[in-house]
């Protein structure tokens, strides 16, 4: 028999395994946070632990997350075990998402006792910013004199943030989101029926989404690696290709529709594939008007993110045109940290949010859908009569 017959029936063989069909249908069980596609997402999470951690909000839990949520900073050693037990005598004053805290300082978590104050910083899929957490650390020790501090660092892993200075005095531990999952297990079982299926099914995506993958489906891969090892090492092997070969069959499908949409003068400029490297290729289609000034573009892209944005090339910014763009757009033209095209610049408008949020359409650019291609196209026409009239007017004046 031949090699290739040989490696097609190992994989056959793999593909109607018991241990398979169990793990295909532990993976295609249903996921609500997915459904919504707040999967990857801080801002809801960061909801939800505001949700149980208020004792007035309608969970019917009262005190029984917070409390369990301080036994965990306790046995962090965050707090002291007197701090505890004042934090349960003491009423709660605040919880609140997405805290200002100055100086264009926003933590994502903020809770607020008589005697202390608690700082969450919830990363889900992404990294910190220059000196963040030590900016949180100076900005609680001097806004919050008289009160004890502490910031807690959220994250899949738990792993310690990259900036911190114990000498400020602020102290910062670091949890995971096994954690929250471990703390939701322990508070469902007494929770009213329609609680405890929210949390069961936040604790499936913990597991699935955020914590990497449940037990039950390590083990289940354990079992079919130890029966097919061959077959599974060349699905591991030949795994990025066919979420390349997706992503580049999903970019040709949108092309096709851009190409169809009936809006004079709008062009695909440019498609282009580029291998980043082994395990990641960057596919980009840059969209523009015919009249539009020369070096202009809406970007819709997939590198580590899938997203869409408004850029002009920085080439062709010359100083009469940064002053059209000032004095048309009312904005500024920015500067796009990108590692891979440091030439490029976006730029805002009041009609256009280019926050990140509204930027990153997926947070992992490989798992992209047709339904995220859609969004792409949507955010694109929404983009682009927008900016549309405002750069044909630029492109009179130039």
């Amino acid at each position: 028999m031949s090699d290739v017959k040989v490696k097609s029936k190992q994989i056959e063989d793999l593909y109607f395994d018991k241990a398979f069909q169990n793990l295909i249908k532990s993976t295609e069980r249903f996921n609500m946070f997915r459904v919504m596609g707040v999967d990857k997402k801080e801002r809801p999470h960061s909801e939800i632990l505001s949700y149980f951690l208020d004792p007035g909000n309608n969970h019917s839990l009262e005190k029984r997350f917070l409390k369990k949520f301080l036994v965990l900073l306790k046995n962090k050693e965050g707090i002291s075990f007197n701090d505890y037990l004042n934090m349960i005598k003491e009423n709660l004053r605040a919880v609140e998402t997405e805290k200002y805290l100055g100086l264009n300082n926003i933590i994502d978590l903020f809770i607020e006792f008589n005697s202390l104050v608690i700082g969450i910083e919830n990363k889900v899929d992404a990294g910190e910013s220059k000196d963040q957490l030590k900016q949180y650390q100076q900005i609680l020790k001097e806004k919050y004199k008289g009160k004890n501090k502490l910031i807690v660092f959220l994250t899949p892993s738990g792993r310690d943030p990259d900036s911190s200075d114990s000498e400020i005095g602020v102290k910062i531990i670091s949890i995971s989101y096994e954690d929250i999952k471990n703390i939701c297990e322990e508070i469902k079982e007494n929770a009213h029926d329609n609680i405890r299926m929210f949390l069961d099914n936040f604790i499936i995506h913990l597991e699935e989404d955020i914590m990497g993958s449940s037990n039950e489906i390590n083990q289940i891969c354990r079992k079919i690696h130890e029966n097919h090892p061959e077959a599974y090492r060349y699905l591991v092997e030949h795994h990025q290709t066919i979420i390349n070969d997706k992503i580049i069959r999903l970019f040709e499908k949108l092309k096709e529709e851009i190409n169809e949409i009936p809006e004079p003068g709008l062009i695909i400029n440019e498609f282009g594939v580029e291998e980043i490297s082994k395990d990641l290729i960057r596919t980009e289609i840059r969209i523009r008007n015919e009249e539009w000034p020369e070096g202009f573009f809406i970007i819709i892209y997939k590198h580590s993110k899938f997203g869409i944005y408004p850029c002009v090339i920085e080439e062709v910014l010359n100083d009469k045109l940064k002053k059209l763009i000032n004095d048309i757009f009312d904005t500024e033209v920015k500067g796009l940290p990108a590692p891979y095209k440091k030439n490029k610049f976006y730029f805002t408008s009041d009609y256009v949010n280019s926050t990140a949020s509204y930027r990153a359409i997926k947070e992992d650019g490989d798992y992209i859908t047709e339904k995220d291609i859609k969004e792409a196209k949507k955010r694109m026409l929404e983009i682009y009569k927008s900016i549309n009239s405002d750069l044909l007017e630029i492109n009179k004046r130039l």
